[in-house]
């Protein structure tokens, strides 16, 4: 009896595992240039001042990620979003390439109420000029970030 429940738990969990959806490609909102501001739940308008200090190499929230500081001009903005699919889980790339300009701030804040996605940096990051930011939601769940990079 007890290899009978061991094996059907074991196929629950390799089913499970089955449907993990991996997706390789992005889904981009464009938005207007002038936005400054980005509605995070729970909390006031915040600004994104182009001059203002960042956390330095800290992550403020595990729905959001900071990396750097504001210094330098804004060379990536845009909008990243994946729809809720039932029992699967989305992971996006979203590649920043800014040519001869050095990254000096990562910023990732998510729009509209938590959807319990987990942002982070797979690759690159501050001082280099290149960075892929790796989101990833939670199981049957979607999101929506706002992804700024800053570079000088």
């Amino acid at each position: 009896m007890k290899s009978l429940i061991f094996v059907v738990l074991l196929a629950v969990a390799i089913k499970a595992a089955v449907f993990e959806n991996k997706l390789s490609g992005v889904v981009e909102v464009p938005d207007g240039a002038d936005e400054t501001k980005v509605r995070d739940e729970g909390d006031e308008m915040e600004e994104l001042d182009e001059v203002g200090e960042l956390e330095l190499f800290g992550i403020t929230d595990r729905r959001n990620l900071t990396a750097g500081t504001t210094s330098g001009g804004i060379v990536f903005n845009r909008k990243v979003r994946a729809n809720a699919i039932a029992n699967q889980i989305h992971s996006i790339n979203v590649p920043v390439n800014t040519g001869s300009r050095r990254i000096t701030g990562i910023r990732v804040n998510r729009i509209g109420p938590s959807q319990n996605a987990n942002p982070s940096i797979a690759l690159g990051g501050i001082g280099l000029n290149h960075v892929t930011i790796r989101i990833t939601s939670a199981r049957g769940r979607g999101f929506q970030y706002k992804v700024i990079v800053y570079a000088r």
